[in-house]
C-alpha cells in the first residue's frame, strides 16, 4: 500500500515534518462504566473533535501524524478472545476521532489488536482502509511519497528477540519498494518501567544495524528515553495519547516526538547547513526548550531536527478526560516531561 498525501506545505520544499505519538485507546474496556471514553463521546455529543482539540494545532501543521491504534474498531457484537482483565473496542465512526486529530496514520502490531480474535482484526483493517487512513504493522507495509520523498514504515510486537530477523526481511522489502527513509516501530517493554530493557535495547540496534533510520515505541503507558545509536534515534516508549484505557492513569505525562527533515541535493550543501544551524543562536535559541538535537544523514543528504514537544492525555489533572493538551513552555509540566526523558536516557548512554 501507499499514499502521496501530505496535509500541510511548508516554506522550503524539501522539508518534511512527520510528528508521533503514543498510544490511542479509541473504545471502552470490557466491563468499564461509568466516565468512560464512549460515555464522555456521548456526553460531547458525537463532537469527533473534542479529543484532539488540544493537540490539534500542532498534529495539523505537520506533513504526516502517526499514532499506535491500540485495540480493535468493530461494529460487530463480538466476544473476547482471550480472558484478560482488559480488551478494547471502538465503534467504525471513531475513524473519525483520528481524522479530526490529524493522525493521518496508524500502528496496528500492538497486544490488543486481536483482543477481539482474527474477525476484530480484519474488521480494525477493513474500516482503516474503507475510512482511507493508512495502517502498518503485523506484516503490514506502508511505503508513502511526502513531497517527492518516500518513506517506509513497519511495525511490530518487540518482546521476542526472535522478530529481530523478520523485521530485518522487511526493511530490505521497504528499501526494494523505493523508501528512503525507513521508520520502524515497536510495541515492546515492561508496563510502567521508565527504563528500556535488554531485550528492548537488543532488538533496536539490531534493526538500526539492518538499515532502520528511526525507531518509535511503545506500550508503558509511561515515558522512556531516548537513545542514540550510530548517529539514529531509538524513542523507547512515547507513553499514552488519546487513551481510554483508564478513567484515571495515575501518570499522565507523554509527548509529541517530531522529526523536521531537511532534504539537500548533495552533501556539501547539507553540512554547511549542519553548520549553519549548529552555530546559529537564533536558532538555538528558538529549540532551546525542547531541541533533542540536529543530525546530520549524510547518507541522505538531509539535516534531521528532533523535537520532544511535553503534553498531558488529560486536560484535567484529577481526572482523564480522554482530550490531550500541550504542557505551556513555561509550565512546570513542560519543563518535567524533558526532565524525566532526560533521566530516562542517561542508562542508555
Amino acid at each position: 500500500m501507499g499514499s502521496t498525501d501530505s496535509h500541510n506545505s511548508h516554506s522550503e520544499a524539501n522539508t518534511i515534518i512527520i510528528s508521533f505519538v503514543g498510544d490511542c485507546v479509541l473504545g471502552d474496556y470490557k466491563g468499564s462504566s461509568g466516565a468512560t471514553f464512549n460515555a464522555k463521546f456521548k456526553e460531547m455529543g458525537g463532537d469527533y473533535g473534542y479529543f484532539s482539540k488540544g493537540v490539534r494545532e500542532v498534529l495539523s501543521a505537520d506533513d504526516l501524524s502517526v499514532g499506535n491504534l491500540e485495540g480493535v474498531l468493530t461494529d460487530k457484537n463480538l466476544k473476547n478472545a482471550f480472558i484478560k482483565p482488559f480488551s478494547f473496542k471502538g465503534p467504525s465512526i471513531y475513524t473519525n476521532i483520528l481524522k479530526a486529530a490529524s493522525i493521518d496514520s496508524v500502528n496496528i502490531a500492538n497486544n490488543h489488536t486481536r483482543d477481539y480474535g482474527m474477525e476484530g482484526f480484519k474488521d480494525t483493517i477493513t474500516i482503516l482502509s474503507d475510512a482511507h487512513i493508512p495502517h502498518f504493522g503485523e506484516g503490514i507495509l506502508d511505503v508513502r511519497e511526502i513531497k517527492g520523498r518516500k518513506f517506509g514504515f513497519a511495525g511490530h510486537r518487540g518482546w521476542n528477540p526472535d522478530i529481530k530477523h523478520t523485521a530485518k526481511k522487511e526493511i530490505e522489502s521497504l528499501r526494494a519498494q523505493g523508501a528512503e527513509i525507513v521508520i520502524f516501530v515497536f510495541h515492546w517493554g515492561e508496563e510502567r518501567e521508565h527504563i528500556a530493557n535488554k531485550i528492548q535495547r537488543e532488538i533496536a540496534h539490531y534493526v538500526i544495524d539492518s538499515g532502520a533510520d528511526l525507531i518509535i515505541g511503545h506500550h508503558p503507558h509511561v515515558l522512556q528515553g531516548i537513545e542514540e545509536y550510530k548517529g539514529k534515534k531509538i524513542v523507547y516508549s512515547l507513553g499514552n495519547f488519546i487513551y481510554g484505557g483508564a478513567k484515571n492513569p495515575k501518570d499522565k505525562d507523554t509527548m509529541i516526538y517530531q522529526v523536521e527533515f531537511r532534504f539537500y541535493p548533495d552533501n556539501t550543501e547539507s553540512k554547511a547547513h549542519f553548520d549553519t544551524l549548529m552555530g546559529d543562536p537564533t536558532i538555538q535559541a528558538k529549540y532551546a526548550s525542547n531541541l533533542k538535537s540536529i543530525d546530520i544523514w549524510e547518507t541522505h543528504n538531509a539535516v534531521v531536527i528532533h523535537r520532544l514537544i511535553p503534553a498531558n492525555i488529560s486536560s484535567q489533572n484529577a481526572y482523564n478526560d480522554y482530550s490531550p493538551r500541550i504542557y505551556p513552555e513555561d509550565s512546570e509540566g513542560y519543563k518535567r516531561v524533558l526532565r524525566r526523558v532526560s533521566e530516562y536516557s542517561t542508562p542508555l548512554k
